[in-house]
């Protein structure tokens, strides 16, 4: 009994993770205006060696469900640029570059539309926000490269 208590414990702490204290976060608000409808986060790990030219790694914000809320969505991603068990966080720590994470909604309104998979329904969507994602990250992408300059 002792021993199932003491891998559970072991399980959950690894589990849990921890936000990396060894980075910035910065968030940018949605800009249309830039080309993308939706916020990002952005972490620079505290050993962030400069290059030119820019190189950043994505990490996608799988949130791993479907919901209308925004927020919902926005704290998994910023979990994903934060947590050391992410692979995007640890790759950037180990890679000395920054990480992009974009914050893309699965909605439960329309829950065919798996946007974190970039999928078929999501590349036929028009006139709405989730058009044409994969322009709207390398608009992200752009933004944050001019941010980093």
């Amino acid at each position: 009994m002792k021993k199932m208590l003491l891998l559970a414990l072991i399980i959950i702490q690894a589990c849990t993770g921890k936000d990396y204290q060894g980075g910035r976060l910065f968030y940018t608000d949605a800009d249309p205006s830039r080309g993308f409808h939706f916020p990002y986060f952005l972490f620079l790990p505290d050993n962030l060696k400069p290059a030119e030219p820019v190189f950043l790694i994505i990490e996608p914000n799988n949130s791993g469900f479907v919901s209308d809320k925004l927020e919902e969505h926005k704290e998994k991603a910023r979990r994903i640029a934060t947590r050391d068990f992410y692979v995007g966080n640890y790759l950037v720590h180990e890679l000395k570059m920054p990480l992009l994470v974009p914050v893309f909604p699965r909605p439960q309104s329309d829950w065919k539309i798996y946007s974190h998979a970039l999928d078929r329904d999501v590349m036929l969507q028009k006139h709405t926000s989730l058009e044409r994602l994969d322009i709207q990250l390398l608009a992200m992408v752009d933004d944050a490269k001019e941010q980093l300059e």
